[in-house]
């Protein structure tokens, strides 16, 4: 490893035992790399090239998908024999999310939600902004999205394919793209100080979700 952070992104998948570790390239224009490993033997069981710039991992009982930021991609890779299958997306897909038995893809500077498959179909968000994550809530999709002025919270039925809108915060948030050299939103390159998103959240047990937006330094709580 000759870069700071290229170790992105690191999984525990219960059903196979596995760990999914994914490391974008040594340099921008290189491949990120997918490596499964076997914890209990220490090796690593395949090693498979995905897109540029890999931001996202979701996986199931069948497959594991990695978003491709530089790519506009997302790869599928059947846990059965590894093999791959990709999946062409919006402009800088960021986020990856399961509802509603689909897998869907949050694209950054696309401002859209893409549900993969045969049958994609691709969703605009309500307002023009910067989409930065996506949770499941309720059997329906949150998704997290910045403009210059202000935060917006969405929420997206799988079932109506509808928007509404949770909560809105006026603030000053400027310019948060990841796609540009702004060294606080940098995806490539993965440097120690980067931010690798600036909304979380979490449920409850009494399925209030926690909504924590970094750059307001603000915690939202929704019923």
């Amino acid at each position: 490893v000759q870069r700071e952070i290229t170790q992105r992104i690191l999984e525990y998948d219960p059903a196979t035992g596995w760990l999914y570790l994914v490391r974008v390239g040594e340099q921008d224009d290189s491949l990120s790399v997918l490596q499964v490993i076997d914890p209990v033997e220490k090796k690593v069981v395949k090693r498979i090239e995905v897109g540029l710039t890999a931001t996202d991992l979701l996986f199931d009982e069948d497959a594991v998908y990695i978003s491709n930021f530089d790519s506009k991609s997302v790869f599928m890779i059947e846990k059965d024999g590894f093999a791959a299958r990709e999946f062409e997306t919006g402009e800088h897909p960021l986020r990856l999310c399961r509802v509603g038995g689909a897998v869907f893809v949050l694209n950054h500077t696309g401002n859209s939600l893409q549900r993969l498959g045969d049958k994609s179909k691709t969703f605009k968000l309500p307002k023009k902004a910067l989409p930065d994550n996506i949770f499941t809530w309720r059997d329906k999709a949150v998704i997290t999205s910045h403009a210059p002025d202000r935060l917006y919270i969405f929420q997206f039925d799988p079932e109506t394919k509808k928007f509404s809108t949770l909560h809105e915060l006026e603030y000053p948030y400027g310019d948060v793209t990841y796609d540009t050299r702004n060294v606080s939103f940098y995806v490539r390159g993965q440097y120690g100080d980067v931010v690798f998103a600036t909304t979380h959240a979490q449920a409850d047990s009494d399925l209030r979700l926690w909504v924590t937006d970094f750059l307001s330094g603000k915690l939202f709580i929704i019923e």
